[in-house]
């Protein structure tokens, strides 16, 4: 099971920035939804002024609810998850003919091997099974998307045509009625004109969080295009490499809106994603770890290889990475029984560090920024890629499968860091239940990421969205330009 995505690569430079920067200087930001899978967090930041930025950092949570009461808009996260998934209507959803399209013929010995070539219906909507028009990001497409890009199977999973089409053919209910707008669809157009006017989305994270941006190129799609060209590098390269989302100069949209003072359309990005697996810098880790290490096996700051994070040329030790990403063992000893204990205990002291980091350059901040942290996910056990469809309650795991298990606890810890704080520019958003009742809706590779147009990255966006939209009718953010 591919669990990491590949080696990260820091290939930065003097004029990137990370959160802490981009909270203390006046530089411009970006909406930016941040996980990062070492200590499993990501939160989305909101600036008073453009080009601002969002910065999401998304969390594990098993599930997680937020304090009933403390949400100032009309659908808290748990309200949000309180739902289920139903299959979308045939009008809306042609799922049988979707189906139609490639069947597999599992008694043909020959069968994985089958070449398609598209009909000139599909040749005209290739992603229309995943309900998009098409995906600005260039970068690893046929992962992302489950299917090629011109809409025939991907050449190495011919037998899961099926998987990838029925995972798409779910909506998420919430059984609130005033919650239930926080899922309906948003027109490519608001969504742009939204991240124009009030600031961009900047997501800082791991691979996951990489899907969720990726995500976000099809949701916008065709009004923004996508950097850098991955097309040089065959759809790949280094993982820390920045990726953007830029008004794109031909959309329709350009003449319609009104752009804010100091928005450039060649260097204002909509939404940035940057690859951070670790949120302290080395010598803030091993002050973390240090006086928690005489608990643990072996010392930790020396049990995993060197890792640079993404905006500094200091070296910093990976294993805050290794140890809470999937795993969470010894990599010099592959009979080493799991310390997630541990890494439970470190993670509860880093998250505070971290909370309490984040509050104090907020508190500094004049440009009404927010931080949202959103629960991270674990995956699910087994052979994912055989269930059948959405559960209706969360599964429980039979067995200690690399650190999900731990999740949930870790979840909880970010959200009693977060309240005890009681910062009300950091929230917790529990959004997780609606993926962890998700066995079908996971991407090809392996039973951790989850598939592009299942419903999920994009719930996660609708929900902000409108979240964001409610708190600028109530006027609860400052004066400025832009406004959550």
């Amino acid at each position: 099971m591919d669990t990491e995505r590949g080696r990260y690569t820091y290939l930065g430079t003097p004029k990137t920035t990370f959160l802490m920067h981009s909270l203390r200087t006046n530089t411009r930001v970006i909406i930016t939804a941040t996980l990062a899978s070492t200590l499993l967090l990501s939160a989305l930041l909101y600036a008073s002024d453009v080009p601002s930025a969002a910065l999401q950092f998304v969390a594990p949570s098993y599930y997680s609810l937020p304090p009933k009461g403390s949400w100032p808009t009309q659908c808290s996260p748990d309200q949000f998850s309180d739902g289920a998934w139903e299959l979308k209507a045939p009008e809306s959803y042609p799922l049988e003919h979707f189906l139609s399209l490639y069947p597999y013929n599992a008694s043909d010995p020959e069968a994985m091997k089958k070449v398609y070539t598209p009909t000139p219906e599909v040749a005209r909507d290739p992603l229309a099974p995943l309900g998009f028009a098409g995906c600005a990001s260039g970068r690893e497409r046929t992962w992302h998307l489950g299917m090629s890009e011109d809409g025939t199977p991907d050449h190495n999973h011919n037998d899961l045509w099926e998987y990838v089409v029925r995972g798409a053919s779910y909506d998420w209910v919430p059984r609130s009625q005033s919650c239930r707008i926080y899922n309906e669809k948003v027109e490519a157009e608001d969504f742009v004109t939204m991240l124009i006017e009030r600031g961009g989305w900047f997501f800082v994270g791991d691979s996951v969080t990489e899907q969720h941006f990726f995500s976000m190129s099809c949701m916008l799609y065709p009004h923004v295009r996508a950097t850098p060209d991955y097309a040089p590098t065959g759809g790949s390269g280094p993982r820390d490499w920045p990726q953007h989302l830029y008004l794109n100069p031909s959309s329709p949209l350009l003449t319609q809106l009104k752009l804010p003072h100091g928005f450039d359309i060649d260097r204002t990005p909509l939404v940035t994603f940057r690859r951070v697996d670790l949120h302290t810098f080395r010598p803030q880790s091993i002050r973390i770890i240090q006086p928690l290490a005489q608990n643990l096996p072996r010392p930790i700051h020396a049990a995993a290889p060197r890792r640079k994070l993404q905006d500094s040329h200091r070296q910093h030790r990976r294993t805050l990475d290794h140890r809470v990403s999937p795993g969470a063992r010894d990599p010099e000893d592959v009979q080493a029984g799991a310390t997630n204990p541990g890494v439970y205990k470190t993670f509860v002291e880093a998250v505070r560090v971290w909370t309490d980091q984040v509050s104090r350059a907020l508190s500094a901040d004049t440009r009404a920024r927010e931080v949202l942290v959103r629960a991270y996910l674990p995956g699910h056990e087994y052979d994912c890629h055989k269930e059948s469809g959405p559960l209706t309650q969360v599964r429980e795991f039979s067995q200690e499968w690399y650190n999900w298990s731990w999740i949930g606890r870790m979840n909880e810890a970010f959200k009693a860091a977060i309240a005890q704080k009681g910062d009300s520019q950091i929230k917790f958003l529990g959004l997780d239940k609606m993926a962890l009742l998700r066995p079908d809706a996971h991407s090809l590779s392996d039973c951790l990421h989850i598939q592009i147009g299942a419903g999920i990255f994009e719930g996660w966006s609708r929900y902000i969205w409108h979240l964001g939209d409610d708190m600028t009718k109530l006027g609860r953010t400052r004066l400025g330009q832009v406004r959550l």
